[in-house]
């Protein structure tokens, strides 16, 4: 049994917390979780360039899906080459929301087992130089897409889907 001191708990009382609520600190990563926790950064990283460009180029296409279908009253053929295109558009869109919820599930894993965890350096430097390097790069810079949970691919299955 740990023998608690005045001392102890004036100071957790004037940290503003209460000794016993105290989180255990979390174990620091072992050198295999070290190496996953780096494979995740390196993939947000890459990830969140290409998303974001693809994100960019899913919007224009918007705009000009809707210009044509502005146009598509005008006959039959252009109502059809819009229905043609505005249907692959939807398809794109599906498989860029699915890459998204990748994305977050990796982000989210990220999150709880990585984040604020501590490593000891020795670990850091035996990883490949990219793991290091993404490391000490971590993700402050980094923003990825997000797909809110209450949203479904259904709900957006139409060319005026709202980029996340």
């Amino acid at each position: 049994m740990k023998k608690t001191t005045i001392a102890s708990i004036l100071l957790a009382a004037l940290s503003g917390t209460a000794y016993a609520d105290r989180a255990p600190e979390p174990a620091p990563l072992n050198a295999d979780e070290l190496a996953h926790c780096a494979a995740q950064v390196q993939l947000m990283r890459s990830e969140s360039e290409r998303l974001w460009a693809q994100a960019d180029a899913d919007k224009e296409r918007r705009e000009q899906l809707r210009a044509l279908y502005k146009k598509a009253s005008d006959s039959p053929e252009q109502l059809l080459r819009y229905n043609e295109q505005a249907q692959a558009f939807n398809k794109r869109m599906y498989l860029f929301r699915l890459e998204v919820g990748d994305i977050n599930e990796v982000r989210d894993a990220y999150e709880n087992d990585c984040a604020n965890r501590p490593y000891q350096r020795e670990r850091l430097n035996d990883l490949p130089e990219a793991k290091v390097q993404a490391m000490r790069e971590g993700l402050g810079d980094v923003r990825l897409p997000r797909i809110r949970a209450a949203e479904t691919v259904e709900e957006h299955d139409d060319v005026y889907y709202s980029a996340p």
